[in-house]
């Protein structure tokens, strides 16, 4: 922003607003979402608070949170899918009933007035935001890092991830 914009108080400002809030909000719900699905196993809230900061801080204090997103987010996505195929073939008796509920569901009458009442579209645009942060401004952060020959090279390698996250 103060290259770009030529202002270092806007600059400033947004780096202000963006540690608010994924310093805190958007932490403390990812924080929040994950205690709450590991209660029930009875681990306790204080035990996924301290190995969530104990896990920050080796990020922070090791090889930088690049060299452990190299590792972290190809494991999670393959996890995720080894996960959701491992349900599906858990489950493959239900599978076409569920593939039939789905596209059935979709075209019914109330989905067409709830989708036209905009209770779908407020979920999708929560969901677009938490799955890849599009247009809230963090994705700008990891792309300043980046190198790349020219700022448009970037600006593709971007729009790209958005699809691939959301897909």
């Amino acid at each position: 922003i103060q290259q770009g914009m030529g202002s270092r108080t806007l600059g400033v400002l947004f780096t202000l607003a963006l540690i608010g809030c994924f310093g805190g909000a958007m932490n403390a719900l990812q924080a929040y979402q994950l205690q709450s699905t590991l209660r029930p196993y009875g681990i306790p809230p204080l035990v996924v608070a301290l190995g969530l900061t104990a896990l920050t801080a080796l990020c922070i204090q090791r090889d930088g949170v690049g060299r452990w997103s190299e590792i972290l987010v190809p494991t999670m996505a393959v996890g995720y899918l080894l996960m959701t195929l491992g349900v599906m073939a858990l489950c493959r008796r239900q599978v076409p009933a569920m593939l039939g509920e789905i596209f059935r569901d979709a075209f019914a009458p109330d989905s067409l007035a709830g989708g036209l009442a905009g209770g779908t579209m407020s979920i999708g645009i929560r969901r677009g935001l938490f799955t890849n942060e599009a247009g809230m401004g963090s994705a700008s952060q990891a792309a300043a890092a980046a190198e790349a020959r020219h700022p448009a090279d970037q600006g593709m390698a971007q729009v790209l991830s958005v699809f691939i996250d959301t897909l």
